[in-house]
């Protein structure tokens, strides 16, 4: 997905609909959790759409083996078109099944930041978080669009390496449609 990122730092990451029956019964309960604590009201027949990102490196790239010794830090942000914000009918929920103090997580009016580091990738192979799009039944389907925007620095003795690129950082932003055919489910029920 993030060609960019993949090419110069040996990193994939995937974004993809989460179909699996038990992680969107666990979504649909930390979902319901997270709203009650926050008191946040969603309108009755709100749709839910549920995307994976998933992060693996590959061990050796451009001669330099681990990713910690290419990737100084990794900051992954989702949210909205300008237009659905405004519109207010679309909110994204974090669901982290694991607290882990070393990924650092910022939730934002308009969407969430993560970031991780070379060395949390190398030693979380396979890394994985969920996020929970709440599409109001109001929503217009032009407005119902996932921005995710990647950008990974290089370590400085990495960024050596890549001449092309401008301060060891590389930046990549991708746009996904939401549509019936990925919805999770309808909430509430």
């Amino acid at each position: 997905m993030t060609q960019k990122v993949r090419t110069f730092f040996g990193l994939k990451l995937e974004i993809q609909n989460e179909p699996d029956g038990a992680v969107v019964a666990k979504v649909r309960q930390l979902l319901e959790k997270h709203l009650s604590a926050e008191k946040i009201d969603v309108p009755k027949g709100a749709s839910v759409y549920v995307k994976q990102l998933k992060f693996h490196a590959e061990d050796f790239h451009f001669m330099v083996q681990g990713i910690q010794n290419r990737l100084a830090k990794l900051n992954v942000d989702a949210g909205f078109t300008p237009s659905a914000r405004a519109a207010k009918t679309l909110r994204l929920v974090d669901l982290r099944y694991t607290l882990d103090p070393a990924v650092k997580v910022e939730r934002k009016v308009d969407g969430i930041r993560y970031e991780l580091t070379g060395d949390y990738i190398q030693k979380h192979d396979e890394h994985t978080e969920y996020l929970a799009i709440v599409v109001a039944p109001s929503c217009r389907d032009f407005h119902k669009k996932l921005q995710i925007k990647v950008r990974a620095q290089a370590t400085s003795a990495f960024a050596q390496k890549l001449k092309n690129v401008k301060d060891g950082a590389v930046t990549t932003g991708l746009e996904f449609l939401l549509s019936s055919s990925q919805l999770a489910f309808n909430f509430p029920p």
